[in-house]
């Protein structure tokens, strides 16, 4: 979503940000850095070499209400982020879906058997005609 340079294409905006606000839109997206301090954001996005860092940094003084550093990076326009958001809702449903779909065939295929040795797990016979065994 953030590009140090001009990737040349209508789905990405110009725009000068501060370090603080990307990361405040990582937070939207992971837990990672919730409750970190921004220091160890900027330590970690140093270390992975992430490019908005390269970008040329203007100090803002006047402009705004506090002292800031604002990065010129290329930024996902709003109308694509509501696109990549949906996307992100149905990855992460994905998990979801598919416990409930193992929880489902495990319940039609898969016996548990408790025994002195533990639980072990037995095929049930191949299920035909409609659920008939």
């Amino acid at each position: 979503m953030y590009l140090s340079r001009d990737p040349k294409s209508l789905s990405y905006e110009h725009k000068s940000l501060s370090s603080v606000s990307i990361m405040l839109e990582v937070q939207r997206y992971c837990s990672v850095f919730k409750d970190e301090p921004f220091s160890k954001f900027l330590r970690w996005c140093t270390v992975q070499k992430l490019a908005f860092l390269d970008t040329a940094v203007k100090r803002k003084y006047k402009a705004l209400p506090t002292k800031s550093s604002l990065r010129g990076i290329y930024v996902l326009k709003d109308c694509f982020k509501v696109i990549t958001d949906v996307l992100l809702e149905e990855i992460a449903s994905l998990s979801e879906r598919c416990k409930q779909y193992i929880s489902k065939l495990t319940a039609v295929y898969v016996d548990t058997v408790d025994s002195d040795r533990g639980m072990t797990l037995r095929l049930l016979p191949k299920v035909e005609n409609n659920g008939e065994q």
